[in-house]
């Protein structure tokens, strides 16, 4: 006696014999709402480049103290690259993004260095929130569709004076 199995979707299989297309429409959808989130990414990254920038004060002159001279800032600003146009340092910060190439700290420690170290304990910190939220939800859920009597249901409702 042979066992058949029956997947989900055999029978839209067996009746069309492929798969069912996905319409237009929502192909069309979906490409648009990922350019949509292209584009808010690519203005989100400029203005926070645009306002690093802008803030007051000299990465140059922060990095090698009060006691620099302005010779030694303008060397150190050349080897950072801060006194190329700030269109141009742009375009290559956004070149290194997609090609994993985060830069360098002022201090010259690499960032992606940087940030190797740190995500460990971030990742530890949002996986146990993400948990933590999880099992209250749940939690909270149950209570209220268990509570026979509607007493908590009185908590969450506007009084009307």
């Amino acid at each position: 006696m042979a066992v058949e199995l029956i997947t989900p979707g055999a029978a839209l299989v067996e009746a069309s014999g492929s798969w069912p297309r996905r319409s237009a429409p929502t192909v069309i959808w979906i490409a648009t709402v990922i350019a949509q989130r292209a584009l808010l990414l690519l203005a989100v990254l400029t203005l926070v480049f645009a306002a690093v920038d802008f803030l007051p004060g000299n990465a140059a002159r922060a990095a090698l103290g009060r006691d620099a001279t302005p010779e030694q800032i303008a060397a150190y600003e050349h080897a950072l690259g801060l006194d190329r146009p700030l269109a141009v340092r742009y375009v290559d910060w956004l070149g290194g993004l997609l090609t994993g190439d985060l830069g360098t700290t002022v201090r010259g420690i690499p960032i992606g260095e940087v940030v190797s170290t740190k995500m460990p304990n971030t990742l530890l910190l949002g996986g146990l929130a993400l948990v933590v939220t999880a099992l209250v939800t749940v939690a909270g859920g149950a209570v209220w569709r268990c509570d026979p009597a509607g007493s908590l249901r009185g908590c969450c409702r506007r009084r009307r004076r």
